[in-house]
């Protein structure tokens, strides 16, 4: 299980690796970073890194630099690139992604003082083979159904947006039809997961909520973590990972 963490002083990041049988720290790997003003809700660990069978991919942005990272499963440092720094209001807010043999992630130079919630949700029909820039707008939503924060999540043909606000809404994915629009409580940072028919997003005062994936809404559980959260939960074979401010917590499986 790879984790990141910041250490604010000396300004750094620490990307973990724990024993997923009975989380001790098998080793950690430190970043020194420039000290950068942002906002309180954000850290140096924003970021969560990109794993495949044999690497992880670690991402650490500031305002004065960026270092994307790839490391072997045993922490060796395999290569390392840097660029300059993000500029954002509100600090970086972007995990690193593998496609085939290439690692992408954004670099943010947005010269807006605005923000605080979404503004347009756009569903893009892309080009054909034959015609790749032919792209159309298929549909948009505006409001509380534009998420701000979270990743929105579809499947079997409907979409699920969480705002960070508090409001999730459940579209029809061909139309953009909304489905329904609730606030099961609390409000969103983290990013919904499917499991076996359900969603389980963890909202910032560290509840678990449990959503049916369906077009009718329903809410069967509500779980509180005990302490506060603004991550995703994270799923590998019978397990899932639920990570609040201080504690990382393993639901599931069988001890080794």
């Amino acid at each position: 299980m790879f984790v990141t963490c910041e250490n604010p002083e000396p300004a750094g990041g620490i990307l973990l690796a724990l024993s997923v049988s009975d989380g001790r720290v098998l080793w950690q790997k430190k970043y020194k970073l420039t000290p950068y003003r942002s906002h309180n809700d954000n850290s140096y660990a924003t970021a969560t890194p990109a794993v495949v069978a044999e690497r992880v991919y670690v991402l650490w942005q500031t305002s004065n630099e960026t270092i994307i990272a790839g490391l072997d499963h045993n922490g060796r440092e395999l290569w390392q690139r840097t660029f300059p720094g993000i500029n954002s209001r509100f600090g970086p807010g972007t995990s690193p992604m593998l496609f085939d043999d290439i690692v992408v992630f954004t670099h943010e130079q947005w010269e807006g003082g605005k923000g605080g919630a979404g503004i347009q949700l756009s569903a893009v029909r892309p080009g054909s083979e034959d015609n790749p820039g032919q792209v159309t707008l298929a549909y948009k939503h505006n409001g509380k159904t534009a998420p701000y924060v979270s990743t929105s999540l579809a499947k079997d043909g409907l979409l699920f947006t969480f705002h960070d606000q508090g409001d999730v809404s459940c579209l029809r994915i061909e139309t953009g039809e909304v489905l329904w629009s609730e606030r099961p409580g609390g409000r969103f940072y983290g990013s919904p997961v499917w499991v076996n028919d359900l969603l389980y997003c963890i909202n910032r005062q560290g509840e678990v909520l449990v959503l049916k994936e369906a077009p009718a809404y329903e809410l069967p559980d509500v779980n509180p973590l005990g302490e506060k959260s603004q991550a995703t939960p994270a799923v590998a074979g019978d397990r899932m990972y639920l990570r609040t401010y201080s504690h990382l917590i393993s639901i599931g499986g069988r001890m080794q």
